[in-house]
Parts: structure tokens; C-alpha cells; sequence
């Protein structure tokens, strides 16, 4: 399995949901559900710091991760 993050700055919501919509037409294995894609956060907390050491995930955006993967299962 490969998990990937994917930060984008400055978006609105609709626009949020648009990429997410983009990225799953272009990988056909989301539709089949062996894969997720998920919104963590939809600010610019903790990213896109010139110090990569500073741009980590924070805490409520790994609850929210998970919050949304227990509310699948």
C-alpha cells in the first residue's frame, strides 16, 4: 500500500471537492474500492512551511483521518 499527501493552498470547499472528484475519474481504482481518498483539513495549518521539518500533520488532522475512516467501517 502507498499513502500519499496532497496539500493545495488557499481553496474553497467546492474547489476542494472538485480535485478530490479530479483524482478519483483519474485513478479508476478508487471507484472500485481498494483505494480512499480522503480531506484532512481544509486550512493551511501545518503545511507549506519552507522547512519541511515544520510541514507535519497536527493532531486533529490525523483524528479527522481517522473519525472518517471509523465512520466508513
Amino acid at each position: 500500500m502507498a499513502r500519499f499527501i496532497l496539500d493545495v493552498a488557499n481553496i474553497s470547499e467546492d474547489t476542494c471537492n472538485a480535485v478530490m472528484n479530479a483524482i478519483i475519474g483519474e485513478v479508476p481504482i478508487v471507484a472500485e474500492g481498494i483505494s480512499t481518498l480522503h480531506c484532512i483539513d481544509k486550512t493551511n495549518n501545518n503545511q507549506f512551511y519552507d522547512d519541511p521539518n515544520r510541514n507535519k500533520l497536527s493532531q486533529s488532522q490525523i483524528d479527522n483521518y481517522n473519525l472518517q475512516l471509523k465512520q466508513e467501517g
